[in-house]
């Protein structure tokens, strides 16, 4: 199981967020499960009355099996207890959508719950997130007997599970092969993607993954940046004629250089440049569309 999440500024409103998880044509079936459209324009409103910078935490929950509902209800109450929200709260919608990896189920949950508490103006929890939904991923795997993923915070899924006294559960998972020592491939230049992880708290494959949707979403290259804004995430010109960089933004406010553009989105360097110059749409390069997403696992 894959766990990511994005915080979403309550200054872009809830509009994109809202089609893509209501309206996205990517996808063959979507499934309203629990709250409102309405709900997240809600949580926009509560957030800008606090003057809080983000409105929406947005977690995509990616089983490598279909859950039941009542596995569906686990995942959204670990979450709830880990991150400190309500999950009555939560608009939650299910989507099948073919995965790259055939073998893996096509369905993922798509759960959103606010960033701000309405009466009293607290902003949810986000220190070392990635850790932290590996640890749910990891603990739902072993419950529900699902295979268990390598991730890139073994060794720290392992010690906090220690530290809360869920000894069994840890002992479990390094029973069913999880390594503490062994961090997920990557299919990035070396260095790149720990590097990103340290100032940002991102993984490489969560970034590519919002920098495709947001292609899939935009029609033009000022669309594709208000898109990526929501995310974190900019393009800049790169180094060499032709070329772009994106950029991820973190806790602190900095910049941190995630990979090019072109290697991102999995196309050419011309196609990439065309379309930020607005001279030609980015083509699909065979068995990677815009709207399928790299589900490896490299350490979300």
């Amino acid at each position: 199981m894959i766990i990511k999440s994005s915080r979403l500024p309550a200054s872009k409103g809830a509009k994109a967020t809202a089609d893509h998880v209501l309206r996205g044509e990517a996808n063959e079936r979507i499934t309203l499960i629990q709250g409102s459209e309405q709900a997240l324009h809600d949580m926009v409103q509560d957030a800008r009355a606090w003057r809080r910078r983000y409105a929406i935490r947005h977690f995509k929950i990616s089983p490598k099996e279909v859950p039941t509902r009542a596995q569906m209800e686990e995942a959204i109450a670990l979450l709830a207890e880990e991150f400190g929200f309500a999950a009555e709260d939560a608009v939650i919608v299910g989507h099948v959508k073919q995965r790259h990896d055939d073998a893996a189920s096509p369905f993922h949950l798509h759960v959103l719950v606010p960033e701000v508490d309405p009466a009293t103006g607290r902003v949810l929890s986000s220190r070392w997130s990635y850790a932290r939904q590996e640890k749910v991923s990891r603990l739902l795997e072993v419950r529900w007997g699902h295979s268990v993923i390598q991730g890139a915070f073994n060794g720290a899924v392992l010690k906090a599970l220690h530290a809360e006294g869920r000894h069994d559960d840890a002992n479990l998972l390094v029973g069913d092969g999880l390594d503490p020592g062994l961090k997920a491939r990557s299919q990035y230049p070396d260095g790149l993607g720990q590097e990103v992880a340290r100032r940002t708290e991102r993984s490489m494959a969560d970034i590519a993954m919002h920098v495709r949707d947001a292609r899939l979403l935009s029609d033009g290259p000022a669309a594709f940046a208000a898109c990526l804004a929501e995310h974190r995430l900019r393009v800049v010109p790169g180094q060499k004629k032709g070329r772009w960089a994106v950029e991820a933004q973190g806790q602190d406010g900095g910049w941190t250089f995630a990979g090019s553009l072109d290697r991102l989105l999995k196309v050419g360097v011309h196609e990439a440049d065309g379309f930020m110059r607005s001279k030609a749409p980015l083509k699909r390069e065979k068995g990677h569309g815009y709207g399928e997403q790299d589900r490896q696992d490299s350490g979300e």
